[in-house]
């Protein structure tokens, strides 16, 4: 690209004598009338155009259509204006036979499960069995835990949209 400008920049200047070469050109197709000098003129100018039409345009390389990013959506919730929250984005590895106790957040939690396997358990709601490719969601103050299964580290990437000002995690009772 800076090439190519760099040579529109060279061939620029020497475009007023595009008009005499337009004259040279078709000099023998000239009519000797009086209309003559005001077409040469017209003719010189669209000669002009047309060539700056031609150096204007990029080549296809530069112009070569590229794919559009892929996007898949893998979890959506509305959030709350009020009160005021804040999104936190996070990736997580949790070691085989951890995990985390039972716990709430003020606000949602997304989660994609990268690598590993996790038994997603939420009160009052069915136990998931999750592996890479799978995502969760868990709403506002709902009890829950995740506990690694089998011994692979699991690796997560988390997304929390909570009240501001306020805990990420609160501990619940364990029953």
């Amino acid at each position: 690209m800076k090439r190519l400008l760099q040579l529109r920049l060279i061939e620029t200047p020497h475009l007023p004598l595009l008009p005499a070469l337009a004259a040279a050109i078709y000099a023998p197709y000239k009519r000797k009338t009086e209309v003559a000098p005001v077409i040469w003129r017209n003719v010189g100018t669209l000669f002009r155009v047309g060539v700056l039409a031609l150096l204007s345009v990029p080549s296809t390389a530069q112009t070569a259509a590229k794919p559009p990013a892929k996007r898949v959506i893998l979890q959506r919730a509305d959030v709350a204006t009020s009160p005021q929250q804040k999104t936190i984005m996070a990736t997580i590895e949790v070691a085989p036979r951890s995990g985390n106790p039972f716990h709430t957040h003020f606000g949602t939690e997304m989660a994609y499960v990268v690598a590993g396997h996790i038994r997603l358990e939420i009160k009052g709601a069915p136990t998931r069995e999750l592996g890479p490719g799978d995502s969760f969601l868990v709403q506002r103050g709902q009890v829950h835990r995740s506990v690694p299964i089998g011994d692979e580290v699991v690796k997560l990437v988390n997304t929390w949209t909570v009240d501001k000002g306020k805990a990420l995690l609160t501990p619940a009772a364990e029953q």
